[in-house]
């Protein structure tokens, strides 16, 4: 969010902000979240930092590319590969795999300058997209045209397509699947989920399955979560929680409440212990 990193245990809420003493995050806006091996890793438009959960503290890399006039917002993207494994993706530099054991990240080779990383699939190949539209998996011929947003469930990349069409790519058989039209006018799809009950996409008007269950909500954030709640972040409209069939909905943080700031909410990760990290933007 506008606001740093917040972590929600069920009962109250953490705030993290950048501090003097730099034993916290880096920068309030925060884009990216992901866990491996227990600590929590986090991408701000100011570098990507690692809180350990053992010693409560925080460590920051990229610091030294701050200076640099490529800097700018979307720039730092971290990713989860497989065996446990953290990948930073810095726009126009490459992509780059971490060492536990030096403490630090070194660029692949063979991936230097790629622009947009985008994730790893189930295989372990990394896919990017490019300014130029175009879906890659890195080191073979695949490239998938004219996309707008991609999002990767399983062994399934969902990807929006500037014609307005929800495709499907299966990443074990390499098929590729057109599934049906998105409704007329709904605009670029900012956040994905499947819950029990179907696909949940999540745009500037609000969060829709095949009917819309949250109207006049730009939705920026979706995740499914523990207990069948699907979470929702929003622009400067807080978290919104979604519960049992009826669509029950619960607003956090009360009205008047300074958690988040004035803040859009972008990033959701859940922890094994089931706390729930909520990454702001500011």
């Amino acid at each position: 969010t506008w606001d740093g990193l917040n972590r929600y245990n069920g009962h109250e809420f953490k705030v993290f902000k950048p501090s003097p003493d730099y034993n916290s995050i880096g920068n309030n806006i925060i884009r990216d979240i992901v866990e491996c091996d227990g600590d929590i890793w986090i991408a701000t438009d100011r570098g990507i930092d690692r809180y350990d959960s053992d010693k409560k503290s925080f460590s920051h890399y990229f610091t030294e590319m701050l200076s640099s006039a490529a800097v700018r917002e979307h720039t730092f993207h971290i990713i989860n590969g497989l065996e446990k494994t953290v990948y930073a993706g810095i726009n126009g530099k490459g992509i780059y795999s971490y060492s536990p054991e030096d403490d630090e990240f070194d660029l692949i080779e063979g991936l230097a300058g790629i622009e947009f990383v985008t994730f790893f699939d189930s295989h372990g190949r990394i896919w990017y997209l490019t300014s130029d539209n175009e879906l890659v998996m890195t080191f073979s011929d695949t490239v998938i045209s004219n996309v707008m947003n991609v999002f990767i469930e399983g062994n399934l990349l969902w990807i929006q397509t500037y014609d307005n069409e929800l495709v499907s790519y299966d990443t074990d058989s390499g098929t590729v699947t057109t599934l049906f039209r998105l409704p007329s006018g709904m605009s670029k799809i900012n956040a994905f989920a499947v819950s029990e009950n179907g696909l949940l996409l999540g745009t500037a008007s609000g969060a829709n399955t095949f009917e819309t269950v949250l109207e006049d909500v730009t939705v920026l954030s979706l995740h499914y979560g523990t207990q069948k709640i699907i979470w929702v972040g929003t622009d400067n409209q807080g978290v919104w929680k979604i519960t049992g069939r009826n669509q029950h909905f619960s607003v956090y943080p009360e009205p008047g409440s300074t958690v988040f700031g004035n803040s859009a909410v972008r990033a959701f990760h859940e922890d094994p212990d089931s706390d729930l990290w909520i990454g702001t933007k500011g």
